[in-house]
């Protein structure tokens, strides 16, 4: 029988064909709506949830060349409830939890593209180290002890068009909170941007997507337009916006599979 690593080459080989065949299928395309594509931190570290510096500006560099531009998480929503959000060559980045190197590494490299992002806060924890729960073994995926950006960051990124949307206020499983618990920290932590940046805070990000009716109706009621998801896919005009599918990066490690998401021949309904 073949090795195991025989086994798994040949089946990267598979991936690599069919999504390279979706790609270019993609583009033969009617024009989908755009990607939400969902970024944490831009490290060498080698986390599950890190991209590093070099994959994040080829990344970027291949959406430039290709001539995307970006919008703001809410900027799409303002346009996904008119239908007209497919009429250009767009994407939308995202970034949760709100890393230091988001503003140190990535936001030189958007900047120098001419691309904007919309970055979820922990606001208990910003300006301080990450550091909250994910269960018994694993804190925040080998980056519990990761700085995160300040408030002053987080201005000076506004300034270049950025978007910052709530992330909770200590990152909780937010199915475990009792009503006036949900409730406080939903409020607390859009209150808490909302004073630190001066501007209306509209969006929100399910901490590790975990989120039932009772969440997501009490993100309506505490005054959020939309909420992101870590649901694979893309969404329509029809779709509810506080359930928004997004696509992740830690997939793009086959090239073939990011072209075949940028181009939209994977994910390209709300179904897949």
């Amino acid at each position: 029988m073949p090795s195991r690593r025989l086994r798994l080459r040949f089946r990267e080989a598979v991936k690599t064909l069919v999504y390279g065949s979706l790609a270019v299928t993609g583009r033969c395309l009617p024009r989908s709506a755009p990607p939400i594509l969902t970024y944490h931190s831009i490290d060498d570290s080698g986390s599950p949830i890190s991209r590093t510096p070099d994959e994040f500006r080829r990344e970027m560099t291949y959406f430039h060349d290709h001539g995307f531009r970006t919008w703001t998480l809410g900027e799409f929503v303002d346009r996904l409830g008119s239908g007209n959000n497919n009429a250009e060559r767009r994407f939308v980045i995202t970034f949760d939890d709100g890393f230091e190197n988001v503003w140190s590494t990535a936001y030189p490299i958007l900047d120098e593209l001419g691309f904007t992002a919309t970055v979820f806060l922990v606001t208990d924890f910003v300006g301080r180290e990450s550091g909250w729960s994910v269960n018994d073994k694993v804190t925040s995926y080998g980056l519990d002890r990761a700085p995160l950006l300040s408030w002053s960051h987080a201005r000076q990124m506004q300034e270049g068009g950025f978007e910052f949307g709530s992330h909770t206020t200590n990152h909780p499983r937010m199915t475990d909170l009792a009503t006036d618990e949900l409730e406080n920290d939903l409020s607390r932590s859009r209150q808490t941007i909302e004073d630190n940046l001066g501007t209306a805070c509209r969006t929100f990000c399910y901490p590790f997507g975990i989120y039932n009716p009772t969440v997501r109706n009490a993100v309506r009621q505490a005054g959020y337009e939309a909420a992101t998801t870590l649901r694979f896919g893309r969404n329509t005009s029809i779709d509810d916006v506080y359930e928004l599918r997004r696509i992740g990066s830690a997939r793009f490690h086959n090239w073939q599979f990011f072209r075949a998401c940028v181009h939209g021949g994977w994910g390209r309904t709300a179904g897949n």
